[in-house]
C-alpha cells in the first residue's frame, strides 16, 4: 500500500456516489490532477464553508498551511482539493464537534500551540475544543509520506534532554548536542524509526500542549484521528488492515514508552488515537469511530 493507491481507493468510493465528472482539477500549468475535485467542485466547497462555517473558513484562509491556495510549485492544486486531504477530513469530520471524543461545538481549526521560549515556527494542531481542552491532530494519506523528519533543530535540545522553562522530556544523555540532532527514537519505545507515525511532529505538539496547559489544573487531551476508507476489494482491505495494524503498533510503543508516560503525567496530558472507518469522509460519530489507543 502506498499513497497513490490509498488516494485511489478514496476516489473510487467517491466516484460511485458522485460520478467521474466531479474529479480532475486543472491546475495553472494545465496539468490535470485525477485524485482532486474539479475546480468548480472545489469552489463550491469553499463557498459552502464561507456561508455555513465562516470561522473555519477564515482559519483555513489565513492559516500557515495555505490549504485553500494553489501551490506555488508549478501551479499545483490547493491541498484541500485533494480527495485525501487531512484538512478536508478534519473539516468534514469535526466541524460540528464530536462529543464522544470530547470535541464540542466550540471546536476551532488550525490552532497554534506555541512552545515557551522557542523562536520561529510554532506547532499547529488541526483542531482544538476549549471546553473539552482537547487537541486533535488529523491524518489521512500523510501516513504514507516516506520522508518523515528524523531530526530536531538546535532550539529543541534543552526540551528533549532537559526541562526548559519547566517543560521537557529529560532524556539521559552522554554528550549534549550543539546543533541539529537525530531524534533518539529508541528512548520513545522504538527499535526503528516509525514508518507511519510522525514522531517529530508528535514531540513538538506535546511540548506545545504542555506549555499551553501549564497551571490550568485540568487535563488536556491530545487525540489523533486517522482515516481508513472502506473497500469491497478484499485484497486492498487486507493491505489497509496491515497498514493500520503497523500504525497502531507504532502508536502503542510510543505512547506507552516510559519517557512519554512520564512527560504526560507531569504535564497532565491524556493521549488517545482513533480512526474513522467509512467509505468517504463524513462527520465523526460513535458508530464510525474505532480506537487505536485509549
Amino acid at each position: 500500500m502506498n499513497q497513490d493507491l490509498f488516494d485511489q481507493i478514496i476516489l473510487n468510493n467517491l466516484i460511485a456516489k458522485l460520478g467521474t465528472s466531479a474529479f480532475g482539477y486543472i491546475a495553472a500549468n494545465n496539468g490535470v490532477y485525477d485524485t482532486y475535485y474539479t475546480n468548480n467542485e472545489f469552489q463550491n466547497f469553499i463557498t459552502e464553508m464561507k456561508i455555513n462555517y465562516p470561522v473555519h473558513y477564515s482559519a483555513y484562509a489565513q492559516g500557515k498551511g495555505s490549504e485553500l491556495l494553489p501551490g506555488s510549485k508549478n501551479g499545483t492544486p490547493p491541498k484541500m482539493a485533494s480527495v485525501a486531504s487531512s484538512s478536508r477530513f478534519c473539516y468534514l469530520a469535526l466541524r460540528n464537534g464530536a462529543h464522544h471524543i470530547q470535541v464540542n461545538s466550540d471546536v476551532v481549526v488550525e490552532h497554534e500551540c506555541p512552545i515557551i521560549g522557542k523562536p520561529n515556527i510554532q506547532p499547529q494542531l488541526d483542531a482544538y475544543s476549549l471546553s473539552g481542552n482537547t487537541y486533535v491532530e488529523v491524518k489521512c494519506h500523510e501516513i504514507f509520506i516516506k520522508s518523515k523528519t528524523k531530526t530536531l533543530g538546535k532550539s529543541y535540545v534543552d526540551y528533549i534532554y532537559g526541562s526548559k522553562y519547566g517543560i521537557g522530556f529529560k532524556l539521559p544523555i552522554d554528550c549534549k548536542p550543539t546543533a541539529e540532532f537525530k531524534i533518539p527514537h529508541k528512548e520513545f519505545g522504538l527499535s526503528d524509526f516509525p514508518t507511519y507515525f510522525d514522531l517529530k511532529q508528535f514531540l513538538c505538539h506535546l511540548l506545545g500542549i504542555a506549555c499551553q496547559n501549564k497551571g490550568k489544573g485540568k487535563p488536556a487531551t491530545l487525540a489523533y484521528l486517522f482515516f481508513r476508507p472502506k473497500t469491497s476489494d478484499n485484497s486492498l482491505n487486507q493491505e489497509l488492515l496491515s497498514v493500520f495494524t503497523k500504525l497502531q503498533a507504532e502508536i502503542i510503543s510510543i505512547f506507552t514508552s516510559q519517557a512519554i508516560k512520564d512527560f504526560c503525567k507531569e504535564n497532565n496530558i491524556i493521549l488517545k488515537a482513533y480512526y474513522e472507518y467509512s467509505e468517504g469522509m463524513e462527520p465523526l460519530t460513535a458508530s464510525n469511530t474505532h480506537p487505536l489507543f485509549s
